[in-house]
C-alpha cells in the first residue's frame, strides 16, 4: 500500500523502464546485531557457491527498492513548500523502501554479492496482479512482466535470479471494508473470496509463465498471509477474509508453480506465515522485542525500529524483518549445494577401501615374484647379511589380519555443489587363503567414519560406512591379475545452518565396487619393474530422506546416485630383498588415471512447506574425464615366522579441484 500522491512529472513507462533504482542502500542499525555474524558466514558461502549474476524484482511494496517512492521523494525535493504534505512520507519511506531502510531484494542480492548495477528491479509498491494499482493510475504485476512479452521484450538470463512477491494488495484491498483497515477497500465477503483469489493467482500464473517465456530459470515466490498483519488484526473478520482469500491464492499459485518447475526452472517457494509465525512464537531468539509493529517513537530512529517485526504503517517489515526473509531466501537457495557431497561420503569409503585390498595384493605379489625370501637375500651382498633375518610366515595357506585406515583430502566447489573437506578413520578385519604359492584370495569387512565439512564450516556429513569386500589375485615370475569387489551399506548423518534451528537428516544409502589390475614386470639389476593398467568402477547410493527442523527450510530430498569408472595406466617397481634382515618387500606405483565415465547427477528436491512443486539439480563434476596422477606405495616385514605387518599409502596429485590421500597399517598373522 502506497499514500495518495498527485501525479509526478515521471511517467509509469519512465518509471518502469528504469528497472532499477540507484538509492543507496542504508544498511545499518535497522539489521539487528544478531544477523551480523550469520550474514558475514553466508556472504562468504554464497560468493562461493552462486551462479547467480544478477537479481530481477516483480510485485509489490514488499520488494519494490524506490520505484513507488522515490518519485515522491524527488517531488518533494524539488519544492518543499508546494508538496509539504509529503513530508511525512518521504521522512517515514526516506530509502525508497516501505521499510524505512532495506527490504529482502536488498539482503538477498548483498548476500549473494550482487552489485548494485546487476539489480534489477520493477516492483512498484500498491501493485496488484493484474493491470490495476492499489493507488489509481499507478502500474500493477502486468504492465512489470508486459515489459518482457513477446519476441521484441526484455530478456532474462538463465543466472538471473527472480524475486516476486504479489497478492497482498489484492488480498488486502477485497478483505478490508470500504475506509477500513486498507483505504481503497472493497469489502469482499467469505463467500466470494476462492473466485476472488482464483482470479488474482491466475493473473499471477500468467505474469510468471511470461517470465519463465523471457527465460527465467530460478525463481523465488514469497508467499503471505495479509490476515495476520497487524493493519488487519485490529479487524478480526475481515482479517478472516483477507487470510481466506491468501490461502485460496497461494494454492493455486503452488499448483501452478509445481508445472512451471516441472518444466525444468528453479522454483522455490517460501511460506513466509510460517516463518512470521516462528518469530510471534519467541521474538527474542530473532533479535525483536516485539512481532508487533513500530509505534511513532520509531519514526526515524532505526534503533527503535530494528526491535519490532512490523514497520510503523502495520503493513510492511522493519529492516531487520525483511533481513530475516532474506536470511530464509539465501538458506534455501544454497540448501542444494549440500546435497551433491553427501554421496562423496559414501564414495571415499568405498574408493579407500578398494585402494587398501589392491595393496594387500600387491604385498602378496611382491612375495611371489621375488621368488621368496631367500631369493630376495641374493640381491644383497653378504656383508649386509650381519644378522640372522627374520624368518617369513610360513605354516597353513590360512591366515588373518586386522588392520586400521584412514584418509583425507579436499574438493572445491562447482556452481552444483559445494567444496569441502574430508577425513575418514576406521579398521578392517579379514582372512587370506592361498590356493598354491602363485594365488591368494580373500574376505574382509571394513567400518569407517568418513566426515565431510562444507567449505561454510557449518554444514557436514557424518558417515557410518559397512563394507564387505573380495579379492583375489594371481602372479608368475613376470605377469600378474588381480581382482576386487565391494557391497556395503551407509548410515548419513547430515547438519546444515538454518537460520537459527539447524536443519538434519539421516538417510541410508549402499555401495557397489569391482575393479581389476594386471601388469608385467621385468628385472632391472635388483629391481623389477614394468606397466600396469587397472579398471575401478564404483557406485553410491544415497536413498531419499526428509529433512527435520524450521518447517520453513526443510526439503524432501531424492535419491541420488553417483557413479565413476577409473581408468589407470602406469608403472610398478617392487625393490625385492630390501633390509633382509626384516623381511621387507616395498613397491611403488605410479599411474595416470581419468574417471572416464564422468559424474552426473539429477536429484529431486522440494521444500515440505510446497511439495507440490519438485525442482530438479543436474549435478555436473567439473573435474570428469581430466587426467590426474596417483602415487600408492606399501611394504610387508616379517616379525616372526607367522607374523607380519604390512603398510599401505597412497595419493592422487596435480587433480584439478583437489586430492585425496589414505593408508593402512594391518597386523597379519598365518595358521
Amino acid at each position: 500500500m502506497i499514500p495518495p500522491f498527485e501525479t509526478s512529472t515521471n511517467s509509469v513507462g519512465e518509471i518502469m523502464a528504469r528497472g532499477k533504482i540507484t538509492t543507496l542502500r542504508i544498511c545499518g542499525a535497522p539489521i539487528a546485531v544478531f544477523l551480523v555474524a550469520s550474514v558475514a558466514s553466508c556472504l562468504e558461502s554464497a560468493k562461493a557457491q552462486t551462479a547467480f549474476t544478477r537479481t530481477v524484482a516483480f510485485g509489490d511494496s514488499f520488494p519494490d527498492t524506490g520505484n513507488a517512492i522515490k518519485p515522491l521523494i524527488d517531488l518533494y525535493k524539488s519544492d518543499p513548500v508546494k508538496f509539504a504534505y509529503l513530508a511525512y512520507y518521504v521522512g517515514l519511506y526516506s530509502t525508497g523502501r516501505f521499510s524505512g531502510g532495506t527490504n529482502y531484494v536488498d539482503t538477498v542480492s548483498t548476500l549473494l554479492g550482487i552489485s548494485q548495477a546487476n539489480q534489477l528491479n520493477f516492483a512498484y509498491g500498491g501493485a496488484k496482479t493484474d493491470n490495476t494499482n492499489a493507488q489509481p493510475g499507478q502500474p500493477g504485476f502486468a504492465q512489470q512482466w508486459g515489459l518482457f512479452a513477446g519476441s521484441g521484450g526484455l530478456r532474462i538470463a538463465s543466472t538471473d535470479l527472480v524475486l516476486l512477491n504479489v497478492t497482498a494488495n489484492d488480498a488486502l484491498q477485497y478483505a478490508s471494508p470500504p475506509g477500513g483497515f486498507f483505504p481503497s477497500g472493497i469489502g469482499g465477503t467469505m463467500a466470494g473470496a476462492p473466485a476472488a483469489a482464483g482470479y488474482a493467482a491466475n493473473q499471477t500464473l500468467v505474469g510468471i509463465n511470461a517470465l519463465v517465456a523471457a527465460g527465467a530459470r530460478n525463481i523465488v515466490f514469497t508467499a503471505l498471509d495479509t490476515g495476520t498483519f497487524p493493519l488487519a488484526t485490529a479487524d478480526p473478520v475481515h482479517a478472516a477474509i483477507a487470510s481466506a482469500f491468501n490461502r485460496t491464492a497461494n494454492s493455486i499459485i503452488q499448483s501452478g508453480l509445481s508445472s512451471v518447475a516441472a518444466s525444468g526452472v528453479r522454483v522455490e517457494y517460501l511460506d513466509t506465515s510460517l516463518i512470521l509465525n516462528k518469530i510471534r512464537s519467541n521474538p527474542a531468539i530473532y533479535g525483536f522485542a516485539s512481532a508487533g509493529a513500530c509505534t511513532m517513537a520509531c519514526y526515524g530512529n532505526s534503533a527503535e525500529q530494528s526491535k519490532y517485526l512490523f514497520y510503523i504503517d502495520s503493513t510492511h517489515l522493519t529492516s531487520h524483518g525483511f533481513a530475516v526473509i532474506g536470511e530464509y531466501i539465501i538458506n534455501r537457495l544454497n540448501a542444494p549445494m549440500t546435497f551433491g557431497p553427501q554421496a562423496e561420503t559414501g564414495a571415499i569409503a568405498e574408493m579407500t577401501f578398494a585402494q587398501s585390498l589392491f595393496g594387500r595384493l600387491d604385498m602378496f605379489g611382491g612375495t611371489v615374484q621375488s621368488g621368496g625370501f631367500q631369493q630376495a637375500m641374493a640381491y644383497y651382498p653378504p656383508h649386509l647379511a650381519k644378522a640372522p633375518p627374520a624368518q617369513p610366515p610360513v605354516g597353513s595357506p590360512l591366515s588373518v589380519y586386522i588392520s586400521v585406515d584412514g584418509s583425507g583430502g579436499e574438493q572445491q566447489s562447482t556452481t552444483t555443489a559445494s567444496g569441502y573437506k574430508f577425513t575418514s578413520f576406521g579398521g578392517s578385519v579379514g582372512a587370506e587363503y592361498k590356493l598354491s604359492p602363485n594365488a591368494i584370495v580373500g574376505a574382509a569387512f571394513n567400518y569407517s567414519k568418513p566426515t565431510i565439512v562444507l567449505g561454510d564450516g557449518r554444514t557436514k556429513t557424518d558417515t557410518d560406512s559397512y563394507q564387505f569386500g573380495f579379492y583375489g589375485g594371481w602372479t608368475s615370475a613376470n605377469f600378474f591379475a588381480q581382482g576386487i569387489g565391494i557391497v556395503g551399506f551407509q548410515n548419513y548423518h547430515n547438519i546444515r545452518p538454518g537460520v537459527f534451528d539447524p536443519i538434519s537428516s539421516s538417510p541410508d544409502g549402499s555401495t557397489l565396487a569391482v575393479g581389476g589390475k594386471v601388469g608385467k614386470l621385468f628385472d632391472f639389476s635388483g629391481v623389477r619393474a614394468g606397466p600396469i593398467a587397472g579398471l575401478i568402477y564404483g557406485r553410491t547410493r544415497v536413498d531419499n530422506y526428509t529433512e527435520s527442523g524450521d518447517a520453513a527450510l526443510t526439503l524432501s530430498v531424492g535419491k541420488q546416485t553417483k557413479e565413476a569408472l577409473v581408468v589407470s595406466a602406469g608403472a610398478q617397481f617392487r625393490f625385492p630383498g630390501t633390509l633382509p634382515a626384516f623381511g621387507l618387500g616395498p613397491f611403488i606405483n605410479l599411474t595416470a588415471e581419468s574417471d572416464v565415465l564422468g559424474d552426473s547427477r539429477l536429484i529431486q528436491y522440494g521444500a515440505t512447506s510446497a511439495p507440490i512443486i519438485v525442482n530438479t539439480l543436474n549435478i555436473h563434476d567439473g573435474n570428469s574425464h581430466d587426467v590426474y596422477g596417483r602415487a600408492a606405495g606399501g611394504v610387508s616385514g616379517a616379525i616372526n615366522s607367522r607374523m607380519s605387518v604390512q603398510v599401505f599409502a597412497n595419493s592422487t596429485f596435480g587433480r584439478r579441484g583437489g586430492d585425496d590421500h589414505g593408508g593402512q597399517a594391518a597386523l597379519k598373522i598365518a595358521f
